[in-house]
C-alpha cells in the first residue's frame, strides 16, 4: 500500500492531461506509456532503470525515486501491481491544439499548429489560494489581453510547430507570457520583472514557491508530451530549432538558450542538422521510439529475463 501511494504521487507530479478538443477523451500519458509497454511482457521479465534513463530522461528521477527507489531493475509483475487501477485526477494542466494563422517569425511556408498549454479549473482554484500568485498572474493576462499570441484565457504556455504527417513534428517556438525560465524561475522578460517589482519581497518569494512547488520543470514535461503524442500519431521524430536558428528576435539570450539548448540537452535530445525543402537547419532531435517498430529500442520493451 505504501508503494502504491508513492507510485500515485509519483503520476500526480508526472501529469500532463492531453486534450485536443472538448469531445476528445482525457488520457493519462505517463500511465498510459507504462501500461501499454508492459501489458504483453511476461511477468517474470525485467526492466532495468538504465534503460529507461536512456529513453525518458525526462521523467527518470521520479522514476527512480518513486518506483525503482535503490533497485536497479525491477519485474514487469512489481510494475503491473503498483500501476493497474490507479486513479490520476485531472490536477495541473491540459492541452488545446488550434491552427496557427500568422506568418510572424515562421521559418517555413508550411501551415503551423499551436498546442497550448492550459490551466485546469483546479489549478486556477490553487492559484487563487496565493493571493500573491494570483494578481501577478491576473495583472499580466490582462495585459495580453488582445495579443496577437495564441493565448486563450486559461493558456499558460504555448509551442508553435510544423507537423509532417507520419515523418516528423518540428517545434519552432515553445515559451510562456507569464513566468520566468531557468530552474529557479527567476529570469523574466522585461515586462514580467517590471510586474514582479511591484511586489513586496514576501509576495515575491510566495510566488516564486508556487512556480517551484507547481511549475517544475513544465518546458519538460511539455515536450514529453508532445513526444507522446507524436508517437501516437504515427510519426518517426520530433525536432526543436536550436538556439542559432532563433537570431534576430528580440529575445533574451538566456531566455533562447534555456528553451532552445538547455531543456532538449535535458530531454535526451541530440543536436543536428537538418534538411527542410532547400534549407539547413540546426535543430535538436529525439526518435519516437514508436512501439511498433521491432527495429527501434523502446526502455520498457528493451526487457531480460532473470539471471
Amino acid at each position: 500500500m505504501k508503494q502504491e501511494m508513492k507510485m500515485a504521487k509519483f503520476l500526480s507530479l508526472a501529469k500532463i492531461t492531453v486534450k485536443v478538443d472538448t469531445k476528445t477523451e482525457i488520457t493519462d500519458p505517463v500511465k498510459e506509456m507504462l501500461l501499454n509497454k508492459i501489458k504483453d511482457i511476461p511477468d517474470e521479465y525485467v526492466i532495468k532503470f538504465s534503460d529507461v534513463k536512456q529513453t525518458y530522461p525526462d521523467i527518470a528521477d521520479k522514476l527512480k525515486e518513486k518506483l525503482f527507489q535503490n533497485k536497479g531493475t525491477l519485474t514487469v509483475k512489481d510494475i503491473k501491481i503498483l500501476v493497474k487501477d490507479m486513479k490520476v485526477t485531472d490536477d495541473k494542466f491540459w492541452l488545446s491544439e488550434v491552427p496557427y494563422t500568422l506568418t510572424v517569425q515562421k521559418k517555413l511556408s508550411k501551415d503551423q499548429v499551436v498546442i497550448q498549454f492550459n490551466f485546469t479549473p483546479d489549478m486556477v482554484s490553487e492559484i487563487k489560494k496565493s493571493k500573491s500568485t494570483f494578481k501577478f498572474l491576473s495583472n499580466l493576462f490582462a495585459k495580453k489581453e488582445g495579443s496577437v499570441h495564441p493565448l486563450n484565457n486559461q493558456t499558460f504556455s504555448w509551442a508553435r510547430l510544423y507537423k509532417f504527417p507520419k515523418e516528423a513534428w518540428v517545434i519552432e517556438e515553445m515559451q510562456s507570457d507569464f513566468i520566468g525560465w531557468d530552474s529557479n524561475f527567476k529570469s523574466m522578460t522585461k515586462e514580467q520583472q517590471q510586474e514582479f517589482d511591484t511586489f513586496k519581497e514576501e509576495e515575491q518569494k510566495e510566488i516564486l514557491d508556487f512556480f517551484k512547488k507547481n511549475f517544475d520543470r513544465w518546458e519538460h514535461k511539455f515536450i514529453a508530451t508532445l513526444t507522446q503524442m507524436a508517437r501516437k500519431d504515427g510519426v518517426k521524430d520530433i525536432y526543436i530549432f536550436d538556439e542559432s536558428e532563433k537570431g534576430g528576435q528580440a529575445t533574451s539570450p538566456s531566455k533562447l538558450k534555456w528553451f532552445y539548448r538547455t531543456v532538449p540537452k535535458h530531454m535526451g535530445m541530440v543536436k543536428k542538422e537538418l534538411d527542410i525543402g532547400s534549407s539547413k537547419y540546426q535543430v535538436w532531435h529525439k526518435a519516437t521510439a514508436n512501439i511498433n517498430k521491432p527495429n527501434i529500442i523502446s526502455a520498457l520493451q528493451q526487457v531480460i529475463r532473470k539471471g
